[in-house]
């Protein structure tokens, strides 16, 4: 069981929480005590002494070495355990998050932080204790495992290792795996972190953590070693001791950040978007740091900024009618717009409460006035990425509507299955698209053809966007297929000559769910029906009209062709394939979608793959094996690791059919290497199906390589198949 103890309180106004966390065999309070016997030891009370405005917490747990003395809970439990508390505790919801941990008590800071990423995307509570995480001290941590760990395993029949030292194994693959998330995550956030490493050993033991697993490759200032071994490096003797003033100044001192030229560029943007549109760039500023928060693409940032200025365009609209209506409504609908102006998005919502009650007190059109404030709110709520929030005040808004006002329903219930979609689709919450399939289909209800025809077919084409989206993720055919058909009576209103770019972006839609049916099922009529459709979408959407639509059809068009010309015999296909996703390059540059780039790069490689296995030669093999080496430059590990352990497997096949036609060794063992690369994300727990295919392609490459290399290099073999000599 957890406890968490409030050490001291600031002094003067509240700034930040340092947080403790102790690690095997520690509690929250001997640990960081140099003199068990005089409290005065005790530093976690000096830091609340010496840095106004900070408050001081240690968290005790169970962590003993060996369950001889108890059981307690792995490692991810006790981050989900200790977490709660984090979040419950009262004194802890407002200030920045200082924490620290000793040597396990690290590792459960990962985790802990980890967990919150997961449960952010449904809940404020973890999220907002995110953005509040500011700094973390790393003291002696083993993110790669301690050797002591291993004795204690490999002694487990005397030592009988808890759960917490097993999971300090050293090399342990869970611990790589936290590591690489962390490192990938901080990084990302651009968090301070002061890493903290022993230098000298125990009597006996010897050195616990080595300087190789306390360094957890982040970016910034390098680890600093310290004169002390595993135990000593969390008690301080005095204020004087390096390792106090070091964390001290760590804590007090303002964070230093790096000028990020990016940031610039989009800030830049930001104020362009602005001008053009006749917004004020503040609250375009307030959704540019929100999007950086829930870590949103650098190159999908631009369509987004776009989109909230479209945003804050249509809450001024709602706010001019409300300022036109009753005196009592004017001057709280201006409060609104001017909070807005400011991007205070956190003042706007009480406004707007006071908004709708003051509706509520009108005689006439009360309930019109009074949804229009709450679907100003669901505006807000939409521009901060919360989503969910923004559907249910939409819903709200339209059951204020009266009853025969079907066009004004339907506009809020469109925009309330529009925010479930982006809920479902940027944070894979497939809940959420169900949701959304179900408000679109009373949509349809509410939209008879015959009277309006344009928007029954987007109400139709957006039901088959979330029916496609949906569709993918699960197994079966039968979401796709309504998918398709939702298309297909969509298009029946949305024709060529009436709205031909709505026209040619369901064509394109219908591409995709055509293709995705294809790629589950036998035969080629599903694929040849979606190369039509792409086909068609490129008769409007132009390179010169439209030229990033134009390449994300040409790059879909490459794909189904790929998969086409795998089905059929000869090289027509493939050939056109590749065509295709050269054209999209074209217009998909590295400079200006680095992201798309590598995705069409890598979708050339295996086009080029596919050709080079029917071809004799090796030159489409050295093509694809450049290509997937290009998409790797973006398809960096850290930034996207299952793109990049698929690129790294494309790579290894490519390299395969090299081997396979070359005499000697070297495309071999390469092949073999990046197969090895892929498995370290392509994890049996987290993806089965690629770590399968992955495990079968590594099998055959092994094989060959040990085939050709004979008897006598058997050794060499052997190192690379993870075995000793």
């Amino acid at each position: 069981m957890a406890h968490l103890f409030k050490i001291a309180e600031a002094r003067g106004e509240k700034h930040a929480n340092a947080v403790f966390f102790h690690g095997l065999g520690g509690d929250a309070y001997t640990t960081w005590q140099a003199d068990r016997k005089h409290k005065a030891t005790f530093w976690p009370g000096w830091l609340a002494e010496d840095i106004e405005g900070l408050s001081v917490y240690s968290v005790g747990y169970e962590a003993p070495v060996s369950r001889w003395r108890g059981r307690i809970m792995h490692l991810t439990d006790r981050a989900t355990n200790v977490l709660g508390d984090l979040l419950d505790e009262p004194s802890l919801a407002n200030g920045a998050f200082v924490l620290i941990g000793h040597s396990l008590g690290g590792l459960l800071i990962k985790q802990i932080l980890r967990t919150a990423q997961s449960e952010a995307e449904s809940y404020e509570r973890p999220a907002d204790f995110l953005r509040r995480v500011e700094k973390i001290v790393f003291l002696a941590t083993p993110h790669a495992g301690a050797d002591l760990a291993v004795w204690g395993d490999r002694l487990r029949i005397l030592v009988r290792p808890s759960a917490a030292t097993i999971c300090l194994v050293r090399n342990d693959p869970n611990l790589r795996d936290l590591n690489q998330w962390y490192r990938a995550w901080s990084n990302h956030q651009k968090i301070p972190n002061l890493v903290l490493t022993e230098t000298k050993s125990l009597r006996i033991l010897g050195m616990i953590v080595k300087p190789d697993s306390s360094d957890p490759g982040l970016a910034g200032p390098r680890p600093r070693p310290m004169d002390y071994d595993h135990v000593w490096i969390c008690k301080p003797t005095s204020r004087r001791s390096d390792i106090y003033t070091a964390t001290r100044g760590f804590i007090e001192f303002p964070i230093e950040r790096p000028i990020d030229p990016v940031a610039a560029e989009l800030q830049k943007l930001a104020a362009e978007v602005a001008r053009q549109k006749g917004v004020e760039v503040a609250p375009l500023l307030a959704v540019l740091v929100k999007l950086g928060e829930k870590g949103v693409r650098e190159e999908d940032i631009p369509k987004r900024i776009d989109a909230a200025a479209d945003k804050l365009i249509e809450l001024r609209t709602e706010n001019e009618i409300l300022r036109r209506g009753p005196p009592a409504l004017a001057s709280i609908s201006e409060e609104v717009q001017a909070l807005i102006d400011k991007g205070d998005f956190d003042a706007a919502p009480d406004a707007l409460g006071r908004g709708r009650e003051a509706a509520r007190t009108l005689r006439i059109d009360a309930s019109r006035h009074e949804a229009l404030f709450v679907a100003q709110g669901a505006r807000v709520d939409s521009l901060q990425l919360a989503y969910r929030s923004a559907a249910s005040k939409y819903a709200e808004a339209a059951s204020l509507v009266v009853p025969f006002d079907t066009e004004r329903q339907w506009g809020f219930l469109l925009s309330q299955a529009g925010e479930l979609y982006k809920q479902g689709d940027e944070f894979g919450d497939n809940d959420a698209l169900i949701e959304a399939i179900d408000v679109n289909r009373r949509c349809l209800a509410l939209t008879p053809r015959s009277e309006r025809p344009l928007d029954w077919a987007m109400t139709q084409n957006n039901l088959g966007t979330e029916l496609s989206t949906l569709g993918e993720r699960e197994n079966g055919t039968e979401r796709l297929l309504e998918a398709v058909d939702a298309y297909r009576e969509a298009l029946k209103e949305r024709t060529r000559e009436r709205v031909p770019l709505d026209w040619a972006m369901t064509q394109n839609n219908r591409g995709t769910a055509l293709s995705a049916l294809g790629q589950r099922e036998n035969g080629t009529e599903r694929l040849l029906e979606a190369v039509d459709a792409y086909r068609e979408a490129l008769e409007e959407f132009t390179r010169e009209r439209r030229p990033l639509q134009w390449a994300t059809t040409q790059s879909n068009l490459g794909t189904a062709l790929r998969m086409l010309g795998e089905r059929e015999n000869g090289t027509a296909r493939l050939e056109a394939a590749v065509d295709a996703h050269r054209a999209a390059l074209e217009e998909r540059t590295r400079e200006r979608a680095p992201l798309d780039w590598a995705t069409t790069q890598n979708n050339l490689g295996s086009a080029l793959l596919w050709l080079g296995e029917r071809e004799s030669g090796t030159a489409r093999l050295e093509a694809a094996v450049g290509t997937c080496r290009a998409a790797l430059e973006e398809f960096t590990r850290e930034r996207a690791p299952l793109q990049w352990a698929m690129t790294q497997n494309n790579l290894g096949n490519a390299l395969l059919g090299l081997g396979r036609r070359e005499s000697g060794t070297a495309r071999l063992e390469a092949a073999v290497d990046a197969y090895r690369a892929a498995l370290q994300e392509y994890t049996r727990e987290r993806v089965p199906p690629q770590w399968a295919t992955t495990q079968h392609n590594l099998g055959i490459a092994q094989a060959l390589l040990t085939e050709r290399l004979g008897g006598t290099a058997m050794h060499k073999s052997c190192r690379l198949c993870g075995k000793s000599d």
